[in-house]
């Protein structure tokens, strides 16, 4: 089974994701569940700039496939060595997640 890690704390947040990446395969884990404790400092000028440094940040420390989205405008990024899938939305929902995974 492969795993998806969301670059979150909100247990609600990993719900969402795993109602959607469960049934493709994945094992979905927050940052909690992999110990992931340190600041990342977003130096981006965007929304999606500070997105990636966050996603590429935490899979250098896991290894892992990450997710990371930011709000008020949200991006959905999967992040992993032969995979990057962007996805802009005004807001955030389950419809809008799915949309994207077909598209990867």
């Amino acid at each position: 089974m492969k795993t998806a890690i969301i670059a979150t704390h909100n247990t609600g947040k990993a719900k969402e994701f795993k109602a959607i990446l469960e049934p493709k395969g994945f094992t979905v884990k927050t940052l909690a569940d992999i110990g992931f404790t340190e600041e990342i400092e977003e130096t981006g000028q965007t929304f999606e700039e500070n997105a990636i440094i966050k996603a590429e940040a935490i899979q250098a420390k896991a290894g892992e496939m990450v997710i990371a989205q930011t709000i008020p405008v949200c991006q959905l990024i999967i992040w992993a060595e032969n995979l990057a899938c962007i996805q802009r939305d005004t807001q955030v929902s389950i419809k809008t997640m799915r949309r994207m995974w077909k598209k990867c």
